[in-house]
């Protein structure tokens, strides 16, 4: 084995960021996991390498940023000899990555992002902006790392480490957790636009979130509620006090 170090890892990371920069019909993401494998696959397979390429020059359509798990699956098999392993576990598992990670980045995350991004623009338009973007691009850039390297130690047995984490109860937790700053910025809305519709909104949004999750989100509907009331007194209170005017 020739061993993977933190040089080989960034330019995993580096070039993963581009898999989805060369879409076809035929082939989806197909030729940019073979781009992200590239320099990794020329190193490891010698005079071998025509045929290896050509294994992975196929169908390939996953979310992009769990791809990174795959590509640490793909790495190991592949620098082990077990080419058709390597591409039979990104046959396999692309399907299932591609829904969690829909639901955990898109679904979940992106929403949460933004919406924290917009609570401080009320306040900062330009801390709002960097807010999401640091927030954002910090979360999937430690996605893909820490994805990465799960896949590369556990490329003997891929589906059962993916299968041990569930990643839908992670969503369902982080899309409770919107509730709070969602509530906060529903609340500076209604002051700002001053609309007889103000006292109806306070209402609304507990209640909408209380019959959305039923029992599930009974707290969170409360934490939205109290968030709400703090985001209409934050308006007189001049909140946050510690940024700029």
């Amino acid at each position: 084995m020739i061993g993977i170090g933190i040089r080989e890892r960034i330019l995993f990371l580096v070039r993963s960021l581009s898999i989805q920069g060369s879409w076809s019909y035929r082939h989806m993401q197909g030729l940019g996991y073979f781009f992200v494998l590239y320099p990794w696959l020329r190193r490891i397979t010698g005079d071998d390498f025509h045929k290896v390429f050509k294994r992975h020059l196929t169908y390939f359509n996953t979310h992009p940023i769990m791809a990174s798990y795959l590509f640490g699956v793909s790495a190991r098999l592949d620098e082990e000899g077990d080419h058709e392993g390597s591409v039979r576990a990104k046959n396999t598992l692309m399907g299932p990555m591609g829904a969690a990670g829909d639901s955990l980045f898109w679904g979940s995350l992106r929403p949460l992002v933004t919406v924290s991004g917009l609570c401080v623009a009320l306040f900062n338009p330009l801390v709002g902006v960097f807010t999401l973007l640091f927030l954002h691009n910090a979360i999937q850039l430690f996605a893909r790392w820490f994805l990465f390297d799960k896949g590369f130690e556990n490329a003997a047995d891929p589906l059962s480490c993916f299968a041990d984490h569930d990643i839908l109860g992670y969503s369902r937790k982080i899309r409770s957790a919107i509730a709070p700053p969602a509530g906060f910025l529903l609340g500076m809305v209604a002051v700002r636009t001053g609309t007889p519709g103000t006292v109806l909104l306070l209402f609304c949004v507990p209640l909408s979130l209380y019959l959305m999750g039923r029992k599930t989100l009974t707290v969170w509907a409360v934490v939205a509620f109290i968030s709400l009331i703090l985001g209409v007194l934050g308006l007189r209170m001049e909140l946050p006090w510690f940024l700029p005017r």
